[in-house]
């Protein structure tokens, strides 16, 4: 098994050393067919769809704004980037590298609350496509 600690995420040819959350997923559309019987005949494979979010500190935010800016964009809504993740071997668990591909933010939320020791972000994602 592996936790959050164990994983070296880049983005935007950064390491993110805020992220405190970390999830995504694919699925595929699957239909069955039906003919004359009330048994499935044959299936049909869809699309595959993928989604995804992270969670990172303020700092990386602001950090990353900056840079999209400094690259010419408006702002983090405005480009597609990568994500690697990298899982190095450790206590018999092999390691694995995955890499989602053409990541683009969908919405940038802000806010801050009293009393919290570090104030973060949670982004949506809209990926590409998820290379395991």
């Amino acid at each position: 098994e592996y936790s959050l600690k164990d994983l070296r995420i880049q983005w935007m040819g950064q390491v993110v050393p805020s992220v405190s959350e970390l999830n995504y997923d694919y699925s595929q559309e699957v239909k069955e067919n039906y003919g004359a019987s009330e048994e499935p005949v044959s299936v049909s494979v869809g699309e595959k769809k993928y989604s995804g979010d992270i969670t990172i500190g303020q700092k990386d935010l602001l950090a990353m704004e900056a840079a999209s800016k400094k690259s010419g964009y408006q702002d983090l809504t405005g480009f597609f980037s990568d994500i690697t993740i990298v899982a190095l071997p450790n206590n018999g668990n092999p390691g694995f590298t995955h890499i989602l591909e053409k990541v683009r933010i969908k919405k940038v939320p802000r806010g801050w609350k009293t009393g919290a020791e570090q104030s973060v972000a949670k982004l949506d994602l809209f990926i590409g496509k998820i290379n395991v």
